[in-house]
């Protein structure tokens, strides 16, 4: 069943729409790279979702993982060629979710929950069917995607991936029948010009928007971006201030700081004081020092330098103009653009080992520095994202000034004593000798803070 055709929507803020970039990679190693770069960066995507990963588990688990999203929630192939993973920006509230059945291994299949503001919950599936593997995995969603969405608590699906429908056409249109579901990817997503990669769902029509990006890499499928109109919680942008102190206005600054009114300034409690000091000097310091504003936002792979970014951007350009005007030339091309791409990654990823190696090897970097860099080699990183969490109310809490608030809350109602008249506990004494007085002073206390390491772990031995 084909998707229909709508009309154009108005364009939404977006903060009301939740990308995801679906593709077939046809290998992670050789194109993670121009992913990242094309598909994650340019488009801003919240969710992404790759197949043919070509990943097993000798590949640590945070191998290539993108600067503010998730490590890759990864289902490693099981059959030739397979594989599968998704990544989700850190800012939108996402749980993976396992299938209430049992899922065969050999289906390659993996589901996530994402929830919107108003606590609505989508269900997102990501699918891979070989074309040798037959209707196996149409089946089961046909059979079970009823209880898992009842038992994600999801009133709404969508189903992304490399489906392979038109060799089971027959399978594909009665999942599309009886679950009352539409594939929005009207479009040919393989050189070949068929369309293989499906985007599903049964959000309303006027909801949902599916374009082609180019192809990833030296994959033969294009990258799909879908946008679906949803209140997603995001955090506010992250802005830097860089200051250029080089610059400062240094003797206007020290004149303003001498005549300034301290005594107005330094009145009131503590708090009221460390405050308007703390304003003073920024709004002196602001008017002095030159600065600028600086927002972050997810980077490229690390050995994703200029050379490849150029690359990358030559490949998209040529794939534009192929797009526009598809003539011999434009496709050659685009041919010629993407192998001039995949030479270039080639040579950043050698130089990039080599280099990792040789400050490895050749003392260029501190102790701490080092040992972050092994344990990522090793995948040892931790994730240090804390989800979305949940209010006494049942709302839920997503940025991370509403995080710290709820932390804040739980943790100082655990101090509070229910009863202070209450007399404590008599403890047993296990000891015999006691301490009555501690004598020190200022300085040696001073003399021991001084002493300590601070970039070790506090223990027992620690000096």
């Amino acid at each position: 069943m084909a998707g229909r055709h709508t009309k154009s929507r108005p364009y939404m803020l977006p903060n009301n729409e939740l990308t995801i970039v679906s593709a077939n990679v046809r290998g992670f190693h050789t194109n993670i790279g121009e992913l990242t770069h094309s598909a994650i960066n340019r488009h801003r995507a919240d969710i992404v979702f790759v197949c043919e990963t070509f990943l097993d588990d000798s590949v640590p688990q945070t191998y290539a993982r993108v600067r503010g999203y998730s490590p890759w929630v990864r289902k490693d192939r099981s059959t030739q060629g397979g594989g599968m993973a998704f990544c989700y920006k850190d800012t939108v509230n996402v749980q993976v979710v396992e299938p209430p059945v049992p899922v065969p291994r050999e289906l390659e299949f993996l589901t996530l929950k994402v929830t919107d503001r108003d606590s609505k919950g989508v269900l997102v599936v990501g699918c891979y069917r070989p074309p040798s593997q037959g209707t196996a995995v149409i089946d089961f969603l046909s059979a079970n995607l009823d209880a898992m969405m009842t038992a994600s608590q999801c009133d709404k699906v969508l189903i992304v991936g490399d489906l392979n429908q038109h060799t089971v056409r027959n399978a594909f249109n009665s999942l599309l029948v009886v679950h009352d579901l539409q594939n929005f990817v009207t479009f040919p997503t393989h050189r070949s010009g068929s369309s293989l990669d499906p985007v599903v769902t049964d959000l309303p029509a006027h909801t949902v928007r599916c374009s082609p990006l180019d192809f990833v890499g030296t994959s033969d499928h294009v990258a799909v971006l879908t946008k679906l109109h949803f209140r997603k919680p995001r955090e506010e942008c992250h802005t830097r201030t860089l200051w250029k102190w080089e610059a400062a206005n240094w003797g206007a600054l020290r004149s303003a700081l001498r005549g300034w009114d301290w005594q107005s300034v330094l009145q009131g409690d503590t708090d009221l004081q460390a405050r308007r000091f703390t304003e003073t000097l920024h709004s002196l310091q602001a008017r002095w020092v030159p600065h600028s504003q600086y927002k972050s936002k997810a980077s490229d792979q690390p050995w994703f330098g200029p050379e490849c970014r150029t690359a990358s951007n030559a490949k998209y350009r040529a794939w534009q103009a192929y797009k526009m005007h598809p003539t011999a030339r434009n496709r050659q091309r685009h041919r010629e653009a993407t192998q001039h791409m995949r030479d270039t990654q080639e040579w950043a990823t050698g130089r990039w080992r080599e280099n990792l190696k040789g400050k490895l090897k050749g003392g260029q970097v501190g102790t701490k520095r080092w040992w972050s860099i092994v344990k990522e080699q090793k995948g040892d990183e931790r994730v240090t994202t804390i989800p979305s969490l949940s209010r006494g109310d049942g709302s839920m809490a997503h940025t991370a000034q509403d995080k710290a608030n709820v932390l804040a809350k739980h943790f100082a109602g655990k101090m509070c004593i229910p009863n202070l008249e209450k007399a404590p506990p008599t403890l047993p004494e296990i000891v015999q000798d006691k301490i009555v007085t501690v004598k020190t002073n200022e300085i040696e206390v001073r003399k021991v803070l001084l002493n300590l390491n601070g970039k070790k772990g506090c223990g027992a031995g620690q000096n």
